[in-house]
């Protein structure tokens, strides 16, 4: 078995790390001509890319092999940046793919709520904007503030802008990335402007094969929205999994599956994320590729029939589709946020002694090496750490991250969850494990 990874500048040494355990040779293509664009915060991502795991590096398009001689089985994306060169490369070698002629309705925002339209589901207000355009037009053309103004084609909440008034709209609009290479290599020709959406988000995992889907995920975002901080509010601080088979998360099911026919997605994992409004679930955007760079691996005690192992399955075993997923173990993925720009000069032994101890933490990640400077949390890519608790006592995963916080807060510059605060999203996260029953996630809210 041989699959060709598209970009793997991210995830993609997770992925390629899977599938190589589960006895999948691993290739690469690099489109060095864009990497050579990325600065800043790509630089980290830059530093993702082990070389080590690959037996061919290609380093353009143009080196890839087509003829059926390659012996490639599956093309995937690596990452984000790999999601509309996967689909050229399957097409061209006649491998289960995504068609490129539809690329744009899972890579640019406009295109893929038009595409919602299209086929009569519910989708958010969006309208394309240039910079030139005028700006009160396009809040008109959408129903009026409160709008979200964001890149077409971008990824992590980054430039997302909240606007609540004139004024607002103004200092976005000056603000936003007019024409500059964006994280996931894309020029931002274009932004769109969106109507707020109020609701809890949800994110929903799926993988296709032949244009059926298998639910590898659900989880259920804590946003600094919902714990009050509206300076940034589509910024993560928590993600927590959540079973697949309860009827209102069936629903959101229903809804994410309905989305993925509407926008092509035809093979490969995908997720999509979306509002619960009181109208019902309402898509933000698709990322057609892996999820994350340590959940994945953390779905893999969450959930029997994983997202890692349903890719391989889909990918190197069609005769035998994967189940869903089946829910096993609480989970929760905690964001580190910083308050301000700082300096990580490394977690002390003291502190890494008392973090090994917590029974719940299996893994905390700092996104940045030591010595290395961080910006005051913004987006996904300016997040300085993530961390991982795994338990079946909720109330030890909780306290386990009270200490957590407490221990690691001096580091990033972070501003505390109160307890209190806490203890609501325990009880949340207690209502999205235990509630079997038709009741919407929405009656347990923060």
């Amino acid at each position: 078995m041989r699959c060709l990874l598209v970009n793997p500048v991210s995830n993609g040494s997770l992925l390629a790390r899977h599938l190589i355990a589960r006895g999948v040779a691993c290739d690469a293509l690099i489109e060095v001509d864009k990497v050579a664009r990325m600065s800043g915060v790509s630089e980290a991502r830059r530093s993702e890319f082990d070389a080590t795991l690959y037996q061919r590096i290609y380093t353009s398009a143009d080196e890839v092999p087509l003829s059926p001689d390659a012996g490639y089985d599956a093309v995937l994306a690596g990452s984000e940046n790999g999601v509309g060169m996967a689909d050229v490369l399957a097409a061209r070698m006649g491998l289960p793919g995504n068609d490129p002629d539809t690329s744009r309705n899972r890579i640019d925002k406009g295109h893929m709520q038009r595409a919602l339209s299209a086929a009569g589901l519910r989708a958010a207000s969006t309208t394309r904007v240039a910079r030139t355009d005028d700006a009160l037009a396009a809040v008109d053309r959408v129903g009026g503030f409160p709008v979200v103004l964001k890149p077409a084609a971008a990824a992590g909440s980054q430039d997302v802008m909240l606007c609540h008034t004139e004024a607002d709209l103004r200092r976005a609009w000056a603000a936003a990335p007019w024409g500059a290479f964006t994280t996931t290599w894309n020029d931002t020709l274009a932004c769109v402007l969106q109507r707020y959406l109020e609701g809890p988000e949800y994110c929903v995992d799926l993988v296709a094969q032949a244009g059926q889907y298998r639910v590898a995920a659900v989880s259920r975002y804590v946003r600094c929205s919902d714990l009050g901080n509206w300076s940034r509010p589509f910024v993560k601080a928590y993600r927590i999994p959540c079973p697949v088979t309860t009827q209102a998360v069936q629903d959101l099911v229903r809804y994410a599956k309905a989305c993925a026919r509407a926008l092509a997605v035809q093979e490969g994992p995908l997720h999509l994320e979306a509002i619960l409004t009181p109208q019902g679930p309402v898509m933000l955007e698709v990322g057609a590729r892996l999820h994350g760079t340590q959940m994945p691996l953390i779905f893999q005690q969450t959930y029997r029939h994983a997202l890692l192992d349903q890719i391989f399955e889909a990918s190197f075993r069609r005769e035998d589709a994967p189940p869903d997923a089946v829910f096993i173990l609480p989970t929760v993925q905690r964001y580190t946020l910083s308050a301000r720009p700082g300096q990580f000069d490394g977690i002390p032994k003291p502190v890494a002694d008392q973090l090994e101890r917590l029974a719940t933490l299996v893994a905390f990640v700092p996104n940045l090496p030591e010595g290395a400077a961080f910006a005051r949390t913004e987006d996904l890519f300016t997040v300085p750490m993530q961390s991982y608790f795994v338990g079946n006592d909720l109330a030890q995963i909780w306290r386990d991250i009270a200490a957590h916080q407490h221990l690691t807060h001096a580091l990033f510059h972070e501003d505390p969850t109160p307890d209190a605060t806490l203890a609501e999203i325990a009880s949340l996260h207690h209502g999205l494990i235990h509630a079997q029953d038709a009741r919407s996630p929405q009656a347990v809210s923060l």
